[in-house]
């Protein structure tokens, strides 16, 4: 995949038009070193549509105008992925290792969130026989009983979710 096309990809992903891609670029005020101006819109639609080269010193502006690393803007595969997290690994801040420990935190979370969800979703299958049974006497059931099951059950209910 070419670079254009991976910025395009971006844009895609963020929901960003090329329009507003060139403002958030341009509001950068990116200098290139050939000729020390920030490009035009039109060079920096042609670097979009790949009729025009981009060079390696206008990455670092491309990537901070798409909040992206740099080596997001370059072919994304899982090779890659690894050796640059291996890299990023061998020296990491406090701050970095709290960012990482944080998200793993966040994953074991909704991992266990899940898991309950599925043991709820099995539960009611194992229990479905019982519960279309209760259903079909539910007509039968007196209001005042009625009233009791509900407020027994949402007891249940609220002290196992407590836990």
């Amino acid at each position: 995949m070419e670079i254009y096309e991976k910025i395009n990809q971006i844009l895609k992903e963020k929901k960003l038009t090329k329009k507003e891609f060139a403002a958030r670029l341009l509001a950068i005020n990116p200098k290139v070193n050939r000729v020390g101006e920030a490009p035009s819109v039109s060079s920096i639609y042609a670097y979009l549509n790949g009729t025009s080269s981009i060079k390696a010193d206008f990455i670092p502006f491309i990537a901070e105008a798409l909040n992206v690393a740099e080596q997001e803007l370059f072919e994304d595969n899982t090779n890659n992925r690894t050796r640059y997290l291996k890299y990023i690994l061998k020296d990491l801040s406090k701050n970095e290792l709290e960012l990482i420990k944080n998200r793993i935190e966040d994953l074991c979370h909704w991992e266990q969130a899940m898991t309950k969800q599925v043991e709820k979703i099995y539960a009611y299958k194992t229990n479905k026989d019982k519960i279309d049974e209760l259903i079909s006497l539910l007509p039968y059931m007196p209001d005042a009983l009625y009233d009791n099951v509900i407020k027994k059950v949402r007891e249940i209910k609220d002290f196992t979710d407590s836990y």
